[in-house]
């Protein structure tokens, strides 16, 4: 079972797919809603991605699922605040007591986000040390992804309102812009092999 501690973090737990859709049937307990979730998704991949973010919270919450509003993930059977990310092979969920803002997001880096970053970066940003490198961009938009999720009821606008203002070595800081206030931010930023994490600290 291929449970990994990525980080060392009270709240964030992850995995490591290598299993087969039918292994982790075996491992997972779905209610009805779930169930037709696996269902509908064609490629295995996704069907596992879904399973194991079950098996991750059902290991710490026994009896709970997963559920989605607006696409937002909302726990039935406990009232904590959940956020989910994947990439590759590897699984991510944070939780958080209830009402506490949360996000998580993890990245393979790629140079996708260096063919778009004109749609998701200010001009402020394009000054910021390091924004010629492939890391650096990566960087910046797993914490706008963070962001997004943390205050998804709000659906900020990823250039205008997410404004980041510093990159440090395990943290990046800046502010949320709304019409008429700004409310700073931080979140914790950790890179291992060809990924990024990033989290929404409160």
């Amino acid at each position: 079972m291929p449970k990994v501690k990525i980080i060392d973090h009270p709240s964030i737990f992850s995995w490591e797919i290598k299993e087969s859709v039918n292994d982790l049937i075996k491992l997972v307990h779905l209610d009805n809603y779930e169930a037709d979730l696996v269902e509908a998704r064609n490629r295995p991949h996704r069907k596992k991605e879904l399973m194991v973010s079950r098996i991750l919270l059902q290991e710490q919450l026994p009896g709970c699922h997963i559920h989605y509003f607006e696409k937002r993930p909302l726990l039935k059977g406990s009232k904590k605040e959940i956020s989910i990310t994947n990439s590759k092979e590897l699984v991510f969920i944070m939780l958080q007591e209830e009402g506490k803002k949360t996000g998580i997001d993890v990245q393979y880096i790629s140079k996708t986000v260096d063919r778009v970053k004109h749609k998701f970066l200010n001009e402020e940003e394009f000054l910021l040390p390091g924004i010629d490198k492939l890391t650096t961009l990566n960087i910046l938009w797993s914490v706008k992804e963070t962001l997004y999720k943390a205050y998804s009821e709000d659906k900020l606008e990823f250039k205008k309102q997410l404004i980041i203002k510093q990159v440090n070595p395990d943290t990046v800081t800046g502010e949320i812009v709304y019409p008429n206030k700004k409310i700073p931010f931080k979140t914790g930023l950790f890179l291992f092999n060809e990924f990024i994490l990033t989290w929404f600290i409160e």
